[in-house]
C-alpha cells in the first residue's frame, strides 16, 4: 500500500495552477433572473422534488450556502441580466416554490457565485464536485448536533424550525443523541443499525439501556433484532398492557405511576402507541388490590364467602379427558348486582385478565372427586377446619394441626418454602429469647416473672384452655433446619444467648453432680445470676412454644413488647439482615421490598440483573449503605424487617412504613 504524499509533483502542481478558476464574484441577484442550468448533474427527479423541509430551512435562517450560477443569453424583461444555476438546483426550486406560495417576495434578493469563463466542462465538474462532497449526513451525525444545539440552550422545537423539520424529528434525533455511550459509540462504528439503536432509545433511562445493550450483545447480531430489544426492555410488553387497562391508566398514573412512551413507534390509528411501565410493581398491586376486590364481590354474590380462586385452571391428569365440569363462562362485570348461582360441592374460581384488560372469571370442580362427592348425599360429619389467617387465636385448631394451617398460609402469601418458613421461624425465636437476656442483663424481670407465672398457672389450673405454655407441656426443642443455623449464629442478638448460657456451664450448680451442692450453690448467687438463669429457662420454654401452634401467638407478641422488640429499630438491635435470609425470598418480593426505597432510575435496571446479584443490592439498601437509596426512606431502610420476623406488638412499627412508604411515593 503506498501512502499518500504530502505534495503534488512540481509537473503536476504547474499544471494544475494553469487551470484554476478565474476569481469569484458574490453578487445578489432575484428569482427571475436564474434557471436550472444544462449542466447541473444531479438528475435524480425525487432528489430534485424532495425541497420541503429544505424551504422551511430557508425560511428560518436564511440562504446559507450561495447558489453556483454561470451566465447565459438573455435578459429578464426589465434589462437585467440571467444566469444558469449548475450548482444548487434544489435551493433554486425551493426558493421558487416559497415566492410562488407567497412566503418569500418576488424580489428577495438571493447571494449567488458567479463562475465566469469556465468551460463547459469545468462547469460539469464544479457541478459534480458540489454534489459529491454533499453527501446525506449521518443520522448520528444529526443526533449528535441536535443535542449540542439543545445544549447550548435552543429548545428542541426551534431546532426543528431551523432545520426545516417537524419536531417529532427533533425529539427522536435528540433520544439518538442521548443513548448510553457505549450503545451510541456501537452506533456510529456500524456495529449496530439505526432501527437497533432506535430501540434502545425507545426509553430514555440510560441503566436501563446498557443493561438490554450488555445482556443482548452476547447475542448473534441476527439475533439482535429491534424486537427482540424492545421485549428485553418491556417495550409495549403484552401482560403489562393487560394489567394497566384492568387497573386504569388514570388509577396508574394518580397512584404515582408513569409511562415512558416509545418516541420511535409509528401506530396504526387503531393501535395503541408502545410504552414502558415504569413502575410495574406498583402496577402490580394496583392490579393485586382491583382483583382482590372483584373476588369479595364474586364470593358475596354467589353467596359463598369461602370461595377459593386459583391462579390457573385445574388441568386433566393422566392424559384423560377434562373431567373438571366447567361451570360458567364469560366476563363477570364489577359492580353487578345479579347473583351467581354455583353448586354444592368444592368448587374454585379462576379469573383471567384479557387483552383488553377486561376480567374474564370461570368456574370449575376442584378435582374429580369433588365432583364425585357432590353427587353423593352429604356426609354428617362435620367440616374440617380451614386455615387461619396468621396471628388468630392459638386453641381453635390445636398443636401441630394449627401451625401446618398456619405455615400453608404463610408459603402462599410470601412465596416462601416450607424450609424457608422454618428459618424465619428458627430467627423469630432466637430474637425473642435474646431479648428476654437482654432484658435480664438490664436488670428487668420479664423472663423471670414469665417462667414462674407459666409454671403455676400449669401445675394450678392444668386444665385451663390455651394452657400450653410450661415447659412439660410444650414441643421438644428444634433448631430448625440447617440453613437456619449459620443465620442464627450471624445474629447480634445470638451473642447474648451465647454468653448467657456460658455463664450458666461455669456455675457449679448446673455442673456438679452432687445434687445438694449443685443446690446450694445456686441460692449462693446473687438476685441478678437468679434473675438470667430464670430467664434462660423462660427462654427455652418460649423456644419450644414457638414451635407449637400458630405463627404468631398474642402471648408471645406481648412478651416481645416488653422487652423492647416493639419497634423495628428494636428488633434490629437483636438481628441483622443477611444475603442467605434475602435468596429464601422469591425475587419478585426481593424488588418489592427495595423498589420504594430506590431512587427509580437505578431500580429500574434491577429487575435483569442476576438472583444472587439482586440480593446483593436489597442487602445494601436494607442495611443503609446503597449509595441509590431516597433521602426521604433512609431511615425505613437502615430500620428494615421483614415482616415474619415482628412481632404483632410492633403495629406502630408497620404504620411507620407504611407512612415512610406513602410520603416517599409523593
Amino acid at each position: 500500500m503506498t501512502s499518500t504524499p504530502t505534495e503534488y509533483p512540481a509537473t503536476i502542481a504547474s499544471a494544475r495552477a494553469q487551470q484554476l478558476p478565474p476569481a469569484i464574484l458574490r453578487k445578489a441577484v432575484t428569482f427571475d433572473q436564474l434557471e436550472i442550468s444544462r449542466f447541473n448533474v444531479r438528475t435524480n427527479r425525487k432528489a430534485q422534488m424532495t425541497i420541503e423541509a429544505l424551504g422551511r430551512s430557508i425560511l428560518a435562517l436564511g440562504l446559507v450556502n450561495a447558489l453556483k450560477v454561470h451566465p447565459i443569453k438573455g435578459t429578464t424583461s426589465d434589462g437585467k441580466d440571467r444566469y444558469g444555476v449548475h450548482a444548487g438546483g434544489r435551493r433554486c426550486r425551493a426558493i421558487g416554490a416559497l415566492i410562488k406560495a407567497g412566503a418569500l417576495p418576488a424580489d428577495w434578493p438571493i447571494d449567488v457565485v458567479e463562475r465566469d469563463q469556465l468551460t463547459e466542462a469545468q462547469l460539469l465538474e464544479e457541478s459534480q464536485a458540489e454534489n459529491m462532497m454533499r453527501l446525506d449526513l449521518e443520522m448520528y451525525e444529526i443526533a449528535q448536533g441536535v443535542v449540542r444545539s439543545h445544549v447550548a440552550g435552543d429548545s428542541l422545537e426551534t431546532i426543528a424550525e431551523r432545520l426545516g423539520q417537524e419536531p417529532r424529528f427533533t425529539y427522536r434525533a435528540y433520544r439518538l443523541g442521548m443513548l448510553a455511550p457505549p450503545i451510541f459509540d456501537a452506533l456510529k462504528a456500524g456495529q449496530i443499525s439505526q432501527l437497533q439503536a432506535e430501540a434502545y432509545g425507545a426509553t430514555e433511562q440510560q441503566a436501563l439501556q446498557l443493561s438490554a445493550f450488555n445482556a443482548l450483545r452476547l447475542l448473534s447480531p441476527l439475533e439482535q433484532t429491534p424486537d427482540r430489544i424492545r421485549a428485553w426492555l418491556k417495550i409495549g410488553d403484552a401482560e403489562a398492557n393487560r394489567l394497566l387497562r384492568f387497573v386504569g391508566k388514570e388509577a396508574y398514573l394518580a397512584a404515582g405511576g408513569a409511562l415512558e412512551l416509545d418516541l420511535f413507534d409509528d401506530p396504526a390509528d387503531a393501535a395503541p402507541a408502545r410504552a414502558l411501565i415504569c413502575h410495574p410493581d406498583l402496577l402490580r398491586q394496583l392490579a393485586d388490590a382491583a382483583l382482590a376486590g372483584l373476588r369479595d364481590e364474586i364470593r358475596t354474590r354467589a353467596n359463598r364467602p369461602d370461595l377459593r380462586f386459583v391462579p390457573k385452571p385445574p388441568e386433566a391428569t393422566y392424559g384423560g379427558p377434562d373431567h373438571f365440569l366447567f361451570l360458567s363462562t364469560g366476563p363477570v362485570v364489577p359492580g353487578e348486582a345479579s347473583s351467581i348461582a354455583l353448586p354444592e360441592g368444592d368448587v374454585v374460581g379462576y379469573i383471567r385478565i384479557d387483552a383488553t384488560g377486561a376480567p374474564e372469571v370461570t368456574f370449575w370442580w376442584e378435582s374429580a372427586k369433588a365432583k364425585t362427592d357432590a353427587r353423593k348425599p352429604a356426609a354428617a360429619a362435620a367440616p374440617a377446619p380451614k386455615p387461619r389467617a396468621i396471628g388468630a387465636a392459638v386453641n381453635q385448631v390445636a398443636g401441630f394441626d394449627a401451625r401446618r394451617a398456619a405455615d400453608a398460609a404463610i408459603k402462599q402469601e410470601d412465596g416462601l418454602t416450607q424450609e424457608g418458613v422454618d428459618v424465619f421461624r428458627a430467627l423469630r425465636r432466637s430474637i425473642l429469647r435474646a431479648a428476654l437476656v437482654g432484658n435480664a442483663r438490664d436488670g428487668g424481670t420479664v423472663g423471670r416473672d414469665f417462667l414462674v407465672w407459666s409454671q403455676l398457672r400449669q401445675m394450678i389450673a392444668p386444665n385451663t384452655p390455651g394452657n400450653a405454655i410450661g415447659v412439660a407441656r410444650l414441643a421438644p426443642a428444634s433448631a430448625g433446619p440447617d440453613s437456619a443455623r449459620a443465620l442464627v449464629q450471624a445474629m447480634p442478638g445470638n451473642r447474648l444467648w451465647i454468653h448467657a448460657m456460658r455463664d450458666m456451664h461455669l456455675c457449679p450448680a448446673f455442673s456438679s453432680d452432687d445434687l445438694v451442692a449443685a443446690f446450694q450453690s445456686y441460692r449462693d448467687q446473687d438476685e441478678d445470676f437468679k434473675s438470667l438463669a430464670a430467664t434462660i429457662a423462660a427462654g427455652l420454654a418460649i423456644e419450644r412454644s414457638l414451635n407449637y401452634g400458630d405463627y404468631s401467638v398474642p402471648l408471645h407478641d406481648a412478651l416481645a413488647d416488653m422487652v423492647g422488640l416493639g419497634t423495628d429499630e428494636g428488633l434490629r438491635d437483636f438481628w441483622q439482615p443477611t444475603v442467605e435470609l434475602l435468596d429464601l425470598l422469591g425475587k419478585e418480593q426481593r424488588l418489592a421490598i427495595a423498589e420504594p426505597m430506590v431512587e427509580r432510575v437505578t431500580f429500574a435496571t434491577w429487575a435483569r440483573m442476576k438472583s444472587s446479584e439482586i440480593s446483593r443490592q436489597v442487602l445494601q439498601v436494607v442495611t443503609g449503605q446503597h449509595p441509590a437509596t431516597r433521602a426521604s426512606m433512609a431511615h425505613a431502610a437502615a430500620n428494615w424487617v421483614h415482616p415474619l420476623l415482628r412481632f404483632r406488638g410492633n403495629e406502630s412499627a408497620v404504620a411507620a412504613d407504611a407512612d415512610d412508604m406513602l410520603e416517599a411515593a409523593e
